[in-house]
């Protein structure tokens, strides 16, 4: 039987959803301005599931993008990632897309469509979005869509497919000489109130990102494998820092201070929330005399550092927990000396061994 129900909008209007209700087959609804409308909608979309009309073409009429996105926010992203930052950082570029184009129905919803709301990431906000960040919006509702088309057979196509990503800029590549590097240490040495040294120290030589070592909890520090556990990346997966040299002499004294305390390895006054140390990093740079230099260019830093003493891009990839081959290409260039001297190594004692036996 046809069902429809009666809903007021958030401005107070009147609408009628009609409902269809068939065994065997998903609730589906539309809404409608008058209940005649609703309520014949039901009854043929019920009447074309028992007769073998309905199919994914019906279903996308039937459905609208604000329907994939509550839908995906319900139940999809909830699970997708245990990372709080990245579910806070979907659910607003999702609701964007939301409010505006929330209203369109998936059988309307086109690359042009797709691509004119697009445009308006650019040109929109006081602070004008990167064509990265853009192509990061449409990543998410991409992934929202193909949802709606693998599990929920809401689709037979993703619009998404049929748009081209704006081209994105290389990778932001500063690293610290070693003169800067000497300077920096020595101004971070001199913030006493929080320990700034010691996590710029093992930002350099773990290769950590920020958010990951503020966010370290003694729990995921072994100090007897000389290791700590970084429960929560930006790929989603657990990776290792391997702790050596000044890095764990600071921490094991760190540590000493510390630990019995127990919660956060570097809290903030209370214990409840991990240090802010924004303010003093900026200070410390400012002392130091480094223009053009952030707190993630330490990453850089680490990764470089790595390629000039002979690291593989594969090793630095899998140290740094790139996902991709890609991202670490950015050294390339930094390892070509250790390439050169492979090379070199691997000639002397084939050449070498040839002209003892030619001799």
């Amino acid at each position: 039987m046809p069902h429809i129900e009666r809903i007021i909008t958030k401005r107070n209007v009147v609408r009628f959803r009609g409902v269809a209700r068939v065994a065997g087959f998903p609730r589906v609804s539309m809404c409608f301005a008058k209940e005649r409308e609703a309520l014949q909608w039901s009854a043929k979309t019920e009447l074309d599931m028992r007769e073998g009309r309905w199919s994914k073409a019906e279903k996308a009429k039937a459905h609208t993008v604000a329907e994939v996105i509550d839908r995906y926010l319900a139940e999809v992203l909830p699970v997708k990632s245990d990372r709080v930052r990245f579910k806070k950082m979907q659910a607003a570029q999702l609701k964007w897309w939301r409010a505006k184009i929330g209203d369109c129905t998936l059988s309307n919803l086109t690359p042009s469509v797709i691509s004119e709301a697009r445009g308006k990431l650019l040109t929109e906000g006081r602070r004008k979005r990167t064509p990265s960040t853009v192509n990061r919006y449409v990543a998410a509702l991409s992934h929202a869509l193909s949802t709606a088309k693998r599990q929920w057979e809401w689709l037979a196509d993703n619009p998404i497919s049929n748009v081209q990503k704006f081209k994105e800029p290389r990778g932001r590549l500063r690293f610290l000489s070693d003169a800067e590097r000497d300077r920096l240490m020595t101004a971070c040495k001199e913030e006493r109130s929080k320990p700034l040294h010691l996590i710029v120290v093992l930002a350099i030589s773990t290769g950590a990102r920020k958010n990951e070592l503020l966010t370290l909890k003694w729990d995921d520090v072994d100090m007897d494998r000389h290791r700590i556990t970084v429960q929560e990346t930006k790929n989603g997966e657990r990776r290792p820092l391997f702790l050596s040299g000044l890095a764990l002499l600071l921490i094991a004294s760190h540590a000493d201070a510390y630990r019995r305390r127990g919660g956060y390895v570097f809290p903030a006054h209370g214990g409840k929330h991990p240090v802010d140390i924004e303010v003093e990093f900026r200070r410390a740079m400012k002392r130091a005399g480094i223009q053009d230099f952030r707190f993630h260019d330490l990453r850089h830093t680490a990764a470089s550092y790595m390629a000039m003493n002979g690291a593989s891009l594969t090793e630095i990839g899998e140290i740094l927990g790139h996902k991709t081959a890609t991202v670490t290409k950015r050294y390339a260039h930094l390892t070509t000396q250790h390439s050169a001297d492979v090379v070199a190594r691997m000639n002397e004692k084939i050449f070498k061994q040839a002209e003892e036996v030619t001799a």
